[in-house]
């Protein structure tokens, strides 16, 4: 049946305005904008992750090695400085355990699946590289420090665990060549931390400050494996401390840790130079500054120290 429509003066710009219509609808259903799409890749792997059910709790990592030695001084090692990368790795893993319906995924498979959504999404119009952490190369160098300087912590702080691993010891492995050998998956506590609102994925912040109520949870989790000799809380606190005292300066803090009881022994507790005094030393002091950095930089995210670079003043109690 053939319709047709006879346009008359009267109704001719009813009928151009449904032409118009039916044009843009057309239009919109066959081709996306662009910010569609990255609006939808965003969407479908950094947002809100379901829930899902009957993932196991997490636990503090026993390595059974002199590494267990550092998680019970010190926590995380000096180049772990923010909680977002793992925020989103958090959100990748759950959202593709959802797509997926599958129990764990392979290491180098979502290490390289996390740098394509690094690389494709925008937050206020600025590439993820503008903020810490997010790495956008697929070369060993970038993806390593991913792996070692993120995913690591996530595991040892008990956020994600191995499932299967052909390794012959018991970890996130740091070689590149071995990653495919590994499988992971989120933990009860990793999405739990996941599925809060996140300023950068959720809200069209700017700064990489965390929420009010993701702050309130990795203090109360930090506080909890804290009990359990993973010791990041202690140092973050001890941090916090000092600098409440009035000593707001990088100089003063590297020194304090220089001279910490705690920080030498980590650092002896695995180096080469510990039977060297004057090397050992140097060592001490040039981890001291990586280490300060780094805490420095998570006391800005949970709102404790002013996010200024160069500024250490106390914002907030860190209870």
């Amino acid at each position: 049946m053939e319709l047709r429509i006879e346009i008359t003066k009267e109704n001719k710009e009813r009928v151009f305005e449904l032409i118009s219509a039916l044009l843009e609808e057309e239009a919109t259903a066959v081709k996306p904008s662009f910010s569609m799409v990255k609006a939808q890749a965003r969407r479908d792997y950094l947002s809100v992750p379901d829930n899902i059910e009957g993932l196991e709790n997490g636990s503090v990592v026993r390595y059974g090695t002199p590494e267990d030695r550092k998680l019970q001084l010190v926590g995380t090692w000096g180049q772990f400085n923010s909680f977002f990368p793992i925020k989103a790795a958090l959100r990748i893993i759950a959202n593709l355990l959802s797509e997926s319906k599958k129990g764990s995924v392979n290491l180098r498979e979502f290490v390289f699946r996390c740098i394509d959504i690094f690389r494709k999404v925008k937050i206020n119009n600025k590439k993820l590289r503008k903020y810490r952490g997010f790495p956008l190369r697929k070369k060993d160098s970038a993806t390593g420090r991913f792996v070692w300087h993120f995913l690591i912590p996530a595991q040892e702080m008990g956020l994600i665990k191995i499932t299967k691993s052909s390794l012959d010891y018991g970890g996130v492995p740091y070689s590149p060549n071995d990653w495919n050998k590994v499988y992971i998956t989120i933990t009860r506590e990793g999405l739990e931390f996941a599925r809060l609102k996140n300023p950068l994925f959720d809200g069209g912040g700017m700064e990489q400050v965390l929420e009010k109520d993701e702050r309130d949870w990795i203090i109360k989790f930090l506080k909890e494996i804290d009990r359990k000799g993973f010791k990041e809380y202690t140092l973050l606190k001890d941090v916090f401390e000092f600098l409440k005292k009035g000593h707001n300066g990088k100089e003063q803090l590297w020194s304090w840790l220089e001279n910490d009881s705690r920080f030498i022994e980590y650092v002896k507790s695995w180096s080469r130079k510990a039977k060297t005094p004057n090397e050992l030393k140097k060592q001490i002091a040039g981890l001291a500054r990586t280490f300060s950095a780094s805490k420095i930089a998570l006391l800005r995210e949970l709102a404790i120290v002013r996010n200024k670079r160069g500024d250490y003043t106390i914002i907030n109690e860190l209870k």
